[in-house]
């Protein structure tokens, strides 16, 4: 899925995105029930992907949280938005098509995808501790 199809994604579901100077790579936030991802401007693919995929996990599963969310929440919520994001950008199906057809170290899927070597190695990984990709 490329950045345009997730802002398309985004624009169908009534969030709102756009591009402020932040600290981090990216943000997502409920207002009253409308949601909002701001995207750092210095962003290029693929992390410009990435971090978007990541705060429309946020939007998706609805997994806001506060300053006075106690850490292991906060935790599970950061959890299953980059659940939700790799299961977006690299399908497990996808996964295994291309380990089936010899693309067999993270370098090679990543290229093949436009996605970054870091973030495929931790959605195989998930996937692995899930059961399901040896």
């Amino acid at each position: 899925m490329s950045t345009e199809e997730l802002i398309a994604l985004a624009v169908k579901r009534g969030i709102i995105v756009d591009y402020f100077r932040i600290s981090g790579r990216a943000l997502a936030l409920d207002l009253d029930g409308t949601y909002y991802i701001a995207l750092n401007p210095e962003l290029k693919d693929p992390e410009l992907k990435e971090a978007l995929a990541h705060e429309l996990g946020h939007c998706f599963t609805r997994g806001f949280y506060s300053i006075r969310t106690p850490f292991a929440v906060r935790d599970w919520i950061e959890e299953t938005a980059k659940r939700w994001a790799y299961k977006m950008l690299l399908p497990l199906d996808k996964v295994q098509e291309l380990i089936k057809n010899g693309h067999d170290c993270y370098w090679r899927i990543a290229y093949e995808m436009e996605l970054t070597e870091d973030f495929v190695k931790n959605a195989i990984e998930y996937y692995r501790s899930q059961g399901w990709l040896q």
